[in-house]
């Protein structure tokens, strides 16, 4: 008896889609990150009392989009893979002051990613505001208070950057950007051994 199996590689993939190309695995790559993680934080963010939830979601993005930007493995090196997706996807924290943005940093991947991966909630110094917090800034999506060690995340504008970044990453390996699609395919044969 021959039993034929159709693995789900992504919500809209079969393992018979997998046709060897790039494009294909772009597709794929593409529709796992939107399908199994940017869709649902999308879909969660705008619940009443989903704010951790999302952001647990979320912060995988930035290790993530990383491996693939570099196209290296982040294993022992999940901090400074950690801290470049999260500067690629905000590149404006660049022009805070050094030592604040060590701090910033620091928070958002020690109580942050590792609060989520190894407690299953984030742990103090990150605060979630309220969509329609009037004391927060208008344009800006987080802040850090020195004073109190405080990462703030306004989440209509963090989730909404996030899901632009992805889409531009997509767009450059789509148009054939030399650099990217090289690191991509490394990032695919380190994360199929």
């Amino acid at each position: 008896m021959n039993i034929q199996i159709k693995t789900c590689i992504s919500p809209n993939f079969t393992s018979d889609d997998v046709d060897g190309t790039f494009d294909r695995a772009v597709d794929i790559f593409e529709d796992r990150m939107k399908g199994w993680f940017l869709n649902w934080a999308e879909d969660l963010y705008k619940r009443p009392h989903a704010g951790l939830a999302t952001l647990h979601l979320l912060f995988s993005y930035f290790e993530t989009i990383s491996i693939y930007q570099r196209g290296e493995d982040s294993h022992n090196k999940s901090r400074l893979f950690f801290k470049e997706g999260f500067l690629s996807v905000f590149p404006n924290i660049l022009s805070w002051q050094s030592d604040i943005r060590k701090e910033a940093l620091t928070i958002l991947y020690e109580h942050g990613r590792c609060g989520f991966y190894h407690n299953g909630m984030s742990k103090k110094g990150i605060m979630i505001l309220d969509q329609n917090e009037p004391n927060f800034p208008k344009d800006t999506i987080f802040s850090y208070n020195p004073q109190y060690q405080i990462v703030f995340i306004d989440l209509n504008k963090f989730m909404p950057a996030i899901k632009a970044h992805f889409d531009t990453y997509i767009r450059r390996l789509k148009s054939g950007d030399i650099k990217a699609k090289e690191n991509f395919e490394k990032a695919l044969q380190i994360l199929s051994r």
